[in-house]
Parts: C-alpha cells; structure tokens; sequence
C-alpha cells in the first residue's frame, strides 16, 4: 500500500471521544499526540507496531511514517500542532 501525505490547512487540533477510526499509513507536517484512555488503539510508527494501552500515549514527530487501526470501543484524546507550534524545537525533534 502506497503512503499517504496528508496536507491540512490547520494550526491546532485537539478531540477527545470514543470511537477510533483507524488510519492508513501516512506523513504529515504536523506533530501528532495520540493517547489511549479506555481500550487500545494498535499504532505502527516507522515501522514499529505497539498496542497503545489506557494511560499511555504515542508522539509522532512530523513527516514520521505512521498509521493507526480501527478500535471503535476506545476513548482517545488526540492532539495535533502546526510545525509553527514546536516554538524553534523543529531541529531538535
């Protein structure tokens, strides 16, 4: 399956809710913040795979390779910054 480059027109992006809906394997610009609350969402980083358990939470630096799975009975919180946010961290990271 090819990767996806997913351009958005956003600065900052925050939900909580339940329900995931998984993702295909993509990039972005964007700094990305996933954080499981009730249930486990299965997350592929580079090509690491991980179950995200309640209590933990995934960093995906931007234009990192990444994809998420379906896991419709999970309470999640998700955040998702403009590189403009990193404050002058986009080097470091």
């Amino acid at each position: 399956m090819k990767e996806i480059f997913e351009k958005k027109e956003m600065s900052i992006v925050a939900v909580e809710r339940t329900g995931f809906q998984g993702f295909p394997m993509m990039f972005h610009p964007h700094i990305e913040i996933l954080c499981a609350l009730e249930g486990s969402i299965r997350v592929t980083v580079d090509s690491t795979e991980r179950e995200l358990l309640p209590g933990e939470f995934c960093v995906v630096f931007p234009y990192v390779l990444h994809s998420y799975e379906d896991a419709p009975n999970t309470r999640f919180r998700l955040i998702m910054a403009a590189p403009q946010y990193l404050y002058g961290l986009e080097d470091t990271l």
